[in-house]
């Protein structure tokens, strides 16, 4: 009976290192990956880098259903080894996401003050030419239809430029695009009635 008392006496210690070890919650893990996916909202991540936003969040509830699995298990069999390995994911691509929403950003803000500079002197190459533009009898109504659309270029590069001042600089950018297009083709338009007219 003193033999058997000191062998349970012994296998405690090590029984309770091995349910210590294996049934822990991950709790730390969960808060810092929690956090680092928090901290993509202020990056922009949502706008600028979706993608890996989506990855961490993916493996942040792959982690979650995890360890739900393992506290329904009976306690002397869970381990949260997958949990902790899925969390430790969600925050790497968390972080990538921060990093890469950071770059995509500066990248669209140049891009964006690139396409200001090029859709103003366009419309002002355009103007010019419409200034220029041949004029008589047949002409009267193609040129009112081409001062309207000039006038609504116009209003449309003054709009691009406020959501670019209120950091808007994606829709800026796909507003600036479109805007490009309008005055290529009025262009082209004006281009081709002066050939005609010499």
């Amino acid at each position: 009976m003193i033999r058997l008392r000191t062998s349970l006496g012994l296998l405690a210690p090590a029984m309770a290192v091995l349910i210590t070890g294996c049934s822990e919650l991950p709790t730390l893990e969960l808060n810092a990956a929690q956090q680092t996916i928090d901290a993509t909202i202020a990056a922009k991540a949502e706008l600028y880098a979706s993608e890996k936003l989506n990855e961490a969040r993916i493996e942040l509830e792959h982690a979650r259903r995890e360890i739900q699995e393992q506290n329904d298990s009976f306690v002397l069999s869970r381990d949260y080894e997958l949990a902790v390995e899925a969390l430790g994911e969600a925050e790497a691509r968390a972080e990538e996401a921060i990093v890469t929403a950071r770059t995509n950003k500066e990248e669209t803000i140049d891009e964006v003050s690139q396409l200001l500079d090029s859709a103003s002197s366009s419309m002002a190459a355009t103007l010019i030419a419409f200034q220029e533009a041949p004029s008589g009898k047949g002409t009267e109504a193609d040129l009112a239809a081409i001062r309207a659309d000039l006038d609504t270029l116009t209003g449309n590069l003054y709009a691009a430029q406020a959501l670019a001042d209120s950091g808007d600089y994606l829709e800026a950018k796909l507003s600036l695009e479109f805007t490009l297009e309008g005055i290529d083709a009025i262009a082209t338009e004006l281009s081709q009635a002066t050939a005609r007219a010499e």
